[in-house]
């Protein structure tokens, strides 16, 4: 699943940390909303990440495994796309 849109972007820096417990780029912000993500999709053994767009945006997607790899929780750390998803590979 992926959604993109067509803000800004998120700098390198801020992709890297996206997922931190209360890292926030918004002056009200709780840092909470990707971390929280995060901690849902790594527990039913998914992955998310933020891809930059060329133009503008960024792309955040996350994948969940079926069948029986389902639920084991060991996704990776949201930042890093998995090795066959990335676009400079």
């Amino acid at each position: 699943m992926s959604l993109t849109d067509t803000g800004s972007g998120m700098e390198e820096t801020t992709r890297q940390q996206m997922c931190t417990p209360f890292f926030t780029t918004k002056a009200a912000g709780r840092g909470l909303g990707l971390t929280i993500n995060q901690a849902i999709v790594a527990a039913h053994g998914g992955q998310i990440w933020a891809l930059p767009q060329t133009e503008q945006g960024t792309t955040l997607c996350f994948t969940l495994p079926l069948g029986e790899q389902a639920g084991r929780g060991d996704g990776p750390p949201c930042q890093a796309p998995p090795p066959s998803r990335r676009r400079d590979a």
